[in-house]
């Protein structure tokens, strides 16, 4: 998808990256709230679909505006951040609101914080191509 729309728009991967989360992060919500399990399987996989769109573009992003000599440790970086900040940090989170305010509204808190990161991402476009300029100088 990304390097399809590489071929007809600066910022590509990173339109690609925000509308994958700005997709993904309603399907999830509807997700979390569905009761009709006939739903179930194709919102989950829509939701999966969407909400997985950062991965390969994303990591292309970073080597596209990091100088190439540094660009490997920065994706690591990059790697290990996500998962301190994500991973790490949203299982105690969701149980400290769910102890505060119920384990069905603090769950929606992750697909509104993938809606944030996707309107962050999205507002990344309009520099996109200054900052690869300066990686290549």
């Amino acid at each position: 998808m990304a390097d399809w729309l590489r071929t007809r728009m600066q910022g590509a991967r990173l339109v690609t990256t925000g509308l994958g989360f700005i997709i993904g992060a309603p399907l999830a919500i509807w997700l979390l709230h569905l009761r009709d399990m006939a739903w179930f399987t194709p919102v989950f996989c829509a939701a999966f679909f969407f909400l997985t769109w950062y991965n390969g573009p994303l990591t292309t992003v970073i080597f596209d505006v990091v100088p190439s000599r540094i660009a490997t440790t920065v994706v690591g970086a990059y790697l290990m951040f996500i998962h301190l900040a994500g991973d790490a940090v949203a299982f105690p989170l969701v149980g400290f609101l769910s102890d505060h305010f119920g384990l069905h509204r603090a769950v929606v808190l992750l697909p509104v914080a993938a809606l944030a990161g996707g309107l962050i991402v999205m507002s990344a476009v309009r520099s996109f191509a200054g900052d690869v300029a300066a990686a290549r100088t």
